[in-house]
């Protein structure tokens, strides 16, 4: 199936179709450089809450995470530094104080991190990525930072 493209109106059909993942064999002709990357951007662009609630990845439904805490706590500082420097590795120690503060740092606890960022990975946030003595999201992702509740999300997706 191919579908060729004109005039604005047919352009954002194109960008409706890649963000909803049925671009699959379409054939775009003529479309405005800016506009397939603006398209193309949309696809890639993850969603999260500010305050680590929920994420959203592209063409998927938000992930819920405000019954876990720690999880939360710890998504919560990967997606500040990636807001304020994004590819900046965040330490281990810094993501351990935010979700368990006083917490004496020993092998038990660093344990936990690796479960917490295992759990946020098989929920969907394919973004973190390890490096030597830390974690940090993808740079070349855009993620844009919401302060809108789960409840409220789907007025925000329209």
């Amino acid at each position: 199936m191919a579908l060729v493209l004109g005039g604005s109106v047919k352009a954002d059909a194109a960008v409706d179709a890649l963000k909803d993942g049925s671009w699959s064999g379409v054939v775009l002709h003529r479309i405005g450089t800016r506009q397939l990357e603006q398209a193309m951007l949309a696809v890639k662009t993850w969603r999260a809450s500010r305050n680590g609630l929920w994420f959203e990845a592209p063409g998927q439904p938000p992930v819920d995470l405000s019954r876990r805490r720690k999880i939360r706590l710890v998504l919560k500082s990967l997606l500040a530094s990636h807001a304020e420097q994004p590819g900046q590795v965040v330490p281990r120690t810094v993501l351990l104080d935010a979700a368990w503060p006083g917490e004496v740092q020993n092998p038990s606890l660093h344990n936990r991190l690796y479960v917490a960022i295992s759990t946020l990975r098989r929920a969907g946030m394919t973004l973190v990525l390890r490096a030597k003595g830390g974690y940090w999201l993808d740079p070349e992702v855009p993620i844009q930072l919401s302060d809108a509740s789960l409840e409220e999300l789907p007025s925000v997706c329209t």
